[in-house]
């Protein structure tokens, strides 16, 4: 059902709405631009989109990470789980 799909945002926030009832809609990638800009104080959002390519290693070094759906190959995931940064 739609309780298996739906996710929480940063804090817990409700980010999913329903518009017919019948379906679930989870702007994810939306929600995490809109907070990445509030926590850095910036005036405009971090696009995904518009960032370089970075080899895995560059992700390596860090302790967390986000995945983002729609957003990269279906691989990736694999490749983040296995170089044991908190995806």
């Amino acid at each position: 059902g739609m309780n298996a799909t739906y996710k929480r945002g940063a804090g817990g926030m409700d980010i999913c709405s329903s518009e017919t009832g019948d379906s679930l809609t989870c702007n994810a990638r939306k929600h995490f631009m809109e907070w990445a800009v509030a926590q850095a104080n910036l005036d405009e959002p971090i696009d995904v989109k518009a960032q370089p390519r970075r080899p895995m290693e560059y992700h390596a070094r860090y302790k967390f990470l986000l995945h983002l759906d729609g957003q990269t190959c279906s691989s990736r995931l694999e490749q983040l789980l296995a170089i044991g940064s908190m995806v």
